[in-house]
């Protein structure tokens, strides 16, 4: 097995707010040695204050964040924001 980590952040608005306790976080595990790619799923319920999001004991490698914002929200119609990892 190879090196494990923890991956933490937290998820705002673009304006800075917190997010809805609802707000869905993923991560897409990038391999392209695999013909299909791992997601990991996390809702940020661990402190919906601040939308903190903690991933415990994922393996070593590169990840994309996928950020999937609740069905009732104004955003929701928007395809999910992703950001490189």
């Amino acid at each position: 097995m190879g090196e494990i980590g923890t991956i933490t952040g937290t998820v705002q608005s673009p304006e800075g707010a917190a997010v809805p306790i609802n707000t869905t976080v993923a991560l897409l595990k990038l391999d392209s040695t695999e013909p299909e790619q791992e997601m990991f799923f996390k809702e940020t319920t661990a402190n919906p204050a601040n939308g903190s999001f903690t991933f415990p004991d994922m393996p070593f490698d590169y990840y994309i964040v996928v950020v999937f914002p609740p069905i009732e929200s104004p955003l929701a119609p928007s395809p999910p924001m992703c950001f490189p990892l």
